[in-house]
């Protein structure tokens, strides 16, 4: 949230602290906007909205921030499922993540994504099954110690293969507005 999202914040604390039979003084609204600031005002506004149907007491920050992220346990089977679908595309991708979690579990129980995606295709499913809990676990411990965590991306083969070879993220982008400028001119379209 910006400070600008500061009175609408507080308009939906005070609709949810007269469903609950709650004072809500300026101080509180405060803390829970300076606890809560790193979360959009509408995802706020829909974890206020989830609140209200399902809790029976006014939430704490901890219980909002869990309405938008979900809670750690969520988190970490949604990472897991995530590596899952990325790996099915292979390892030459550069997966993003929406929830830099799984990136950073990634790395820390496979040391990268193509070492992932290996693990994927040649362990065995016991095998498997306890990198299962290995993710899970470190999952768990990432979400406690880092929090909020926003998209990433892991390097896939290309991008490694790219960057040994001198061409950036920023190179092939250019390359890339080049080629899309000379396919307008020989077609005679707009660039995209």
């Amino acid at each position: 949230m910006q400070a600008t999202d500061r009175m609408a914040f507080a308009a939906m604390l005070g609709t949810l602290a007269e469903v609950f039979g709650e004072p809500l003084s300026d101080t509180r609204v405060e803390a829970y906007f300076r606890a809560l600031s790193d979360l959009p005002l509408d995802a706020m506004k829909l974890a206020g909205e989830r609140v209200i149907r399902t809790a029976r007491w006014f939430p704490k920050p901890v219980e909002f921030r869990e309405a938008v992220e979900g809670s750690p346990e969520e988190r970490t089977e949604a990472a897991w499922l995530a590596l899952v679908e990325e790996a099915r595309q292979g390892s030459w991708h550069s997966p993003v993540f929406q929830d830099g979690l799984a990136a950073d579990a990634i790395e820390a129980v496979f040391g990268s994504w193509p070492a992932a995606v290996d693990a994927f295709c040649e362990l065995s499913e016991p095998a498997w099954q306890a990198k299962r809990k290995e993710f899970l676990a470190a999952s768990r411990v990432l979400a406690r110690r880092k929090g909020t965590r926003r998209p990433a991306m892991l390097s896939g083969m290309f991008a490694r293969q790219n960057a040994l070879s001198g061409w950036t993220p920023e190179r092939v982008a250019a390359l890339e507005g080049h080629v899309q400028a000379a396919l307008a001119d020989i077609s005679g379209e707009p660039a995209r």
